[in-house]
């Protein structure tokens, strides 16, 4: 049986999120911030049952997923699908220092211009999402656990719910840490949770 249940789950604060740099396809670790909500995560009732555990194989995000893992004795399955938006020469940058050479630039990010040299097209990066999206739908587990980054589980949930492109500028960055649900009704993809908080209960 294919997946019912999605948990989307962005990683925990990395070194460069605390210091304001935009980070992509570059691959810090966890601050220690992201480390303690990793764990905290972990237990989290929206967790509850999972039976399949899947990360992007970036590091910040499978040390985000590893205390899921042990928490719920599952192994960690790693794809290079579920990694961020490689935003090329943005990569290590402040906003600062973004604006500062472009300035707009951010404000066009958001409604759907990559402003950035090198990296992916949005395009190219919907295009990556949407088979990543496939192939999760169609794992052989109920509940499944996806540990990823802001614009890629953006990405994943426009896919998911059949909707434009465009539609990523609809759903604000979700939080380090939180998770979003998507429930299967009928062959459907409904949104349950975006970007719920740790404590959040369990959707019945």
């Amino acid at each position: 049986m294919p997946p019912q249940t999605l948990l989307l789950i962005r990683h925990g604060q990395s070194v460069w999120n605390a210091a304001g740099k935009w980070q992509g396809q570059a691959d810090p670790k966890l601050s220690q911030q992201g480390l303690d909500q990793s764990i905290e995560l972990a237990t989290v009732p929206l967790l509850d049952d999972i039976d399949h555990l899947v990360s992007s194989d970036l590091q910040r995000a499978v040390e985000t997923a590893r205390p899921i893992g042990i928490a719920h004795g599952l192994a960690l399955v790693e794809d290079a699908g579920l990694r961020e938006l490689d935003v090329g020469s943005w990569s290590g940058l402040t906003r600062g220092e973004i604006e500062e050479a472009d300035a707009g630039a951010i404000d066009r990010y958001w409604s759907g211009t990559a402003g950035w040299t090198g990296g992916e097209t949005m395009e190219l990066h919907a295009d990556r999402c949407r088979a990543t999206a496939a192939d999760l739908a169609q794992l052989p587990h109920e509940r499944v656990a996806v540990v990823t980054h802001g614009a890629t589980l953006r990405m994943l949930v426009v896919a998911l719910l059949g909707l434009d492109d465009d539609a990523r500028r609809l759903f604000g960055g979700p939080a380090h840490a939180s998770v979003t649900q998507l429930r299967r009704r009928q062959d459907a993809w409904q949104l349950v949770t975006y970007g719920a908080g740790a404590h959040t209960a369990p959707y019945e």
